[in-house]
């Protein structure tokens, strides 16, 4: 019997907010229910059909207000917790919220990778959000990478990587003379959906704003739980160890979505990756269809059977987008 989910339930007067959240949080195999008032919510529920999940209030709720819906709440002994989400940051809000049970304030325009962390503490059954949870370290040169879920506002810095690769790097991972992606390609790579694929980009800062210097991804095959993967680092970053936080972020991002299994070939003449993805734990099988490229093959220890959903074909031109993994070069996945 596959486990329960958890529910976000979103009660906000913006339409544009809830939407907004259902797309977001949609993205990581996250249900969202929308109220626009307390009583909204109040009507649609009791505390015995709560499921399990957590509530994100806004602070200026019409009618009941936010504060005394948690007063409500609290004294029906609904268990779930709560974020509110406040347009101001003023102290006397922050008191009066965690006064009434709150879990957390946090301030309005929400910033994703904010809410993502105090989600993360708050929900013990919404695995998609190991996909997305930034994390951060600095390479031996001083550098801090961030590493993340790739957004749909990441479309630029996506094609300024693809742009920036050299050519020798851009073939290795498309398998094409390509310059640049095109916009289905663009489209389908910076719009993941988990858990049945996912990609994570690294960043770094470049005069204020984030420049993309990798990228990992994973798709599943038809056969559902497993999937093909694909890493790549900017040609003037590779050695400094990005390709491995990369892959070993991607791998704990499979294994909660359910991945029994990770795929790729690689030539065979590359030995450096070969050596690369062994460190990674991954054995090698000859290809049955071709002398010149070896397929290289992870179990993954999956945390929760996640249920699949039937693939779907990504063409252009005609044929299928394939790419090259490579924290050296010359990894190819599709």
């Amino acid at each position: 019997m596959p486990h329960e989910r958890d529910t976000v339930y979103v009660i906000d007067p913006d339409e544009a907010i809830r939407d907004g959240l259902t797309t977001f949080l949609g993205t990581l195999d996250i249900p969202v229910r929308g109220y626009s008032t307390a009583e909204n919510f109040l009507d649609a529920h009791t505390a015995r059909s709560l499921g399990p999940g957590c509530l994100l209030v806004d602070a200026n709720l019409p009618g009941m207000g936010s504060l005394a819906l948690l007063w409500r709440l609290r004294a029906q002994r609904v268990e779930l917790p709560i974020l509110v989400l406040a347009s101001t940051s003023k102290r006397y809000i922050t008191e009066q919220a965690l006064q009434a049970g709150a879990a957390d304030v946090i301030e309005k325009p929400l910033v994703n990778g904010l809410l993502l962390k105090r989600l993360r503490h708050l929900l013990n059954r919404a695995p998609g959000l190991l996909a997305a949870v930034p994390c951060l370290f600095t390479l031996q040169n001083g550098t801090e990478v961030t590493i993340r879920g790739i957004e749909p506002d990441d479309a630029e810095i996506e094609q300024a990587f693809v742009r920036g690769l050299s050519a020798r790097s851009r073939y290795l991972r498309f398998f094409s003379v390509i310059k640049e992606l095109s916009p289905y390609m663009l489209e389908q790579f910076t719009h993941p959906r988990y858990p049945r694929n996912w990609a994570l980009i690294a960043t770094i800062s470049d005069a204020g704003e984030d420049k993309e210097i990798g990228v990992a991804r994973y798709a599943a095959t038809e056969a559902g739980s497993c999937a093909e993967f694909a890493v790549v680092v900017a040609d003037e970053w590779q050695g400094l160890g990005i390709a491995t936080r990369l892959l070993r972020e991607l791998i704990a991002v499979a294994e909660s979505a359910g991945m029994k299994r990770l795929e790729g070939v690689v030539l065979r003449d590359n030995l450096a990756m070969l050596e690369f993805a062994k460190e990674l734990g991954f054995t090698t099988e000859r290809h049955p269809d071709d002398a010149t490229i070896v397929r290289i093959i992870r179990d993954l220890a999956t945390h929760e059977q996640v249920q699949v959903p039937a693939p779907f074909r990504t063409n252009t031109s005609g044929g299928q987008v394939r790419e090259a993994m490579s924290s050296e070069r010359c990894l190819r996945a599709a």
